[in-house]
């Protein structure tokens, strides 16, 4: 149950990289 939750927060994390990332390659180019 433990890893569960610290696997769904590594995804969520991911996600919201992948996330900013976008967004700061729109405002770069």
């Amino acid at each position: 149950m433990i890893s569960k939750k610290i696997n769904n927060f590594v995804r969520y994390k991911r996600i919201c990289r992948n996330l900013i990332l976008d967004m700061v390659k729109d405002v770069i180019i």
